[in-house]
Formats: C-alpha cells, sequence, structure tokens
C-alpha cells in the first residue's frame, strides 16, 4: 500500500511541477495554473485514487477538531447536520409583503388563501454549537408569520402543532438533509387537511391521512442528505421511506407552465406517477425528489377518482415535493407551483385569473426563509412581482 501511494503522490508532484512550470513561462494567471494543474491531474486519475478516503478523513477532522461550521452547514451537538446560511437576513419584510399582497389578490377574488409555515429541523438553538448559538431560521419564520397576521392573513404554523403534539424534531427530520422524513409529512398533510376542513368548509375523505391506509416501502441506508454531501460525509447514509395509497388511484399529470401549451408528463397509479424507483426491487439509492418525480415547474395533477371535487392550488418550497402527492391523493385537481425561480412564479397571476380555485395554499418553511442568494428582492426566489 505504501508503495502504491508513493507512487500516486510522486505522479500527482511530477503532473503539478511541469504544469506549474510551464504556466509560469507563459506569464499567467494563478487561476489558470489552477485550472490546468487540476484537469492534468484529472486526465491521469478519474477517479482519484483514495478519493472515498479522503473525502472520509476530512470529514472526521471536522468531527474530531469540534468543528461547528463548514461550506453552509452547521455541526449540531447531537451529530446531525444542518444547513445554517449565517449571513445578513435581507428579504423578510419584503418577502412577507409578496405573500400578503397574493393572499389580498386572492381575497378580493373570493379564494381563500392560507399561508402554513414549516419548521426546520432544530425544535430551538440549545443543539447549535455556541458560537452560531445566535442562529436565526426559527426566529426568522416567527417574523413572518407574525408580519403575516398582522396584515390579516389566514397562517397554519405546523412548528407549533408540532411542539403541541410532542412530535420529536430530531427523529422527524433527516439527519444529513434539510427535509423532513415521509412520516413527518404524512402528518403534516394530515393536519393540514383536518384544518381545511373546519375552517373551509371541505369534506377531505380522512381515509387519505390515515396511516392504515398506506404501504411502506423503505430502502435501508439508501438516502444521502444534501448536507452530508456539503461537507463529505459520503458514509452517512439513511433510510428513506415511500408511502403508498391501498386505495384506487388513477393520475394524469400535465405541465401547465405555459397555459397555451399543456403537455402531458405522466400518469397511472400513486406509485407509477409520484414514486416509480420505490418499484423497482434493485434501486438501493433514492433522492429526495424520488418521492415525487414530478415535482418540477408548474405541473396539474388529477386524479379521477378523488373524493374532493375540488381544484387548489399548491405553491410551496422543496418541503413541499412529498406532500404535493398527499394532496393530489384527496383532491380532483392540484396545481402544484413549485417555488424555485421567476419565470414559474410570474404564471400565478395568469394561473389565479383562469381556474378560479377553491383554495391557495403557499408554505415556505424556516430553511427557505433563513436563506438568500441575491442581494436584489426582484432576483429572490419568492420574488412573484405583481399581476
Amino acid at each position: 500500500m505504501k508503495i502504491v501511494r508513493g507512487c500516486f503522490y510522486f505522479i500527482v508532484i511530477t503532473v503539478v511541477t511541469l504544469t506549474a512550470i510551464s504556466a509560469m513561462r507563459g506569464n499567467r494567471s494563478y487561476m489558470d495554473i489552477h485550472n490546468d494543474v487540476k484537469a492534468g491531474i484529472e486526465s491521469i486519475f478519474s477517479p482519484l485514487p483514495f478519493e472515498d478516503f479522503l473525502y472520509e478523513a476530512k470529514y472526521s477532522y471536522f468531527r474530531a477538531t469540534n468543528r461547528g461550521h463548514f461550506n453552509g452547514v452547521t455541526f449540531l451537538k447531537d451529530g446531525r447536520l444542518m444547513f445554517d446560511n449565517q449571513k445578513e437576513r435581507l428579504f423578510i419584510n419584503d418577502r412577507a409583503n409578496e405573500i400578503a399582497f397574493l393572499s389580498s389578490y386572492l381575497n378580493e377574488r373570493g379564494t381563500p388563501f392560507l399561508y402554513v409555515r414549516s419548521p426546520n429541523k432544530l425544535q430551538d438553538n440549545s443543539l447549535l454549537p455556541i458560537a452560531f448559538s445566535g442562529s436565526t431560521p426559527i426566529s426568522d419564520g416567527n417574523l413572518i408569520l407574525e408580519l403575516l397576521r398582522e396584515q390579516g392573513v389566514d397562517t397554519f404554523d405546523l412548528r407549533e402543532q408540532m411542539e403541541n403534539e410532542g412530535i420529536d424534531f430530531p427523529s422527524a427530520f433527516f439527519r444529513g438533509d434539510h427535509h423532513w422524513t415521509t412520516e413527518t409529512t404524512f402528518w403534516a398533510f394530515g393536519q393540514i387537511a383536518d384544518f381545511v376542513n373546519r375552517e373551509y368548509g371541505f369534506s377531505i375523505d380522512e381515509m387519505s391521512w390515515d396511516p392504515q391506509q398506506y404501504e411502506t416501502i423503505v430502502i435501508e441506508y439508501g438516502f444521502l442528505g444534501e448536507e452530508s454531501k456539503a461537507v463529505n460525509a459520503f458514509h452517512r447514509f439513511e433510510d428513506i421511506t415511500a408511502l403508498i395509497p391501498k386505495f384506487p388511484t388513477d393520475f394524469t399529470v400535465s405541465n401547465i407552465i405555459d397555459s397555451n401549451h399543456k403537455y402531458l408528463v405522466s400518469e397511472g397509479s400513486f406509485a407509477e406517477v409520484f414514486t416509480p424507483r420505490f418499484l423497482d426491487e434493485n434501486i438501493t439509492e433514492i433522492d429526495y425528489i424520488d418521492l415525487n418525480v414530478v415535482n418540477r415547474h408548474f405541473n396539474r395533477y388529477e386524479n379521477n377518482v378523488a373524493g374532493e371535487k375540488r381544484k387548489i392550488l399548491l405553491a410551496m418550497d422543496s418541503m413541499g415535493i412529498p406532500l404535493a402527492s398527499f394532496f393530489a391523493v384527496a383532491f380532483e385537481t392540484v396545481d402544484n407551483l413549485y417555488i424555485v425561480n421567476i419565470d414559474n412564479n410570474y404564471r400565478i397571476w395568469s394561473a389565479i385569473d383562469e381556474y378560479d380555485y377553491d383554495l391557495v395554499i403557499f408554505l415556505l418553511s424556516d430553511a427557505s426563509a433563513n436563506y438568500e442568494a441575491f442581494n436584489i428582492f426582484e432576483l429572490d426566489r419568492f420574488f412573484f412581482g405583481r399581476p
């Protein structure tokens, strides 16, 4: 093994030296030299020898040195990982005003609007390292909720529901990913559906959120979360579950991002449309989006055998990827707008005017409220503009 590693390091050093000498003679920039050296090494070794070992060693070094934060991920005291932006929050008020305007626009047309707050994986900040104990995802989520309530927006706080029911936050979310587990998603659907029945006079069948009516498929150690990938913890695979209705379902999925050019995306049963990879007995690795493979863009889910003959619009961040599939079980028509870019967001206004929804639900997670990628709000993920 020592001889093999020695040969590897000799080759790498030789490539680096020759490339660097050649680059310096050409009076090239540092980044040009860096890219040439990197390309030279990768052209010989793909993948690099001992790559997995080096990645795992780097992660072990972070843990051994009590590293609190790396590459946007905070190492929690209980061993879990959590995305944490650690930057100044720019658009909390802007986002609240955007959602409030959407609510007002719908209310003027007689359409109920419900804002749903989805928590992040922390119940409180006690599990954060001391240096990062001032982290703000929870307080940001609280603030948006307060601002919306002050403007008369109907709200439903799933964080509050979890605390009231004594749900264990660490097990309700993946250890190495910022999303909630399928079981928690299913619980959230039941909470929202029950609220909608009480507050808006709907008749969503309780069978649609009865766990006994669903088959459980578990891929053991088949899921590697985004937070684990970000810190090179490629050995931290977790179990991931799909819940498949035992009762009949018959779906047609269409893309409606352009109202003049709709096209068929998929059709079939729940498992065939939303979770087809879980039907493959040879599959050993699953991604979060495999819990709803037709989640992107602006898709319409039509369930021809649904009990609730109403049309709803779901505008959701990635926490709603599996959640939307459970709504599709209950409702005859669900339009699912995945909030990810400006092109998608603008479509919401014409859809509201064109489709005459019975209810619009907007779900924003604390993890999303905590993050901004741009310094200009017009480029923000949650900018919808005006109709």
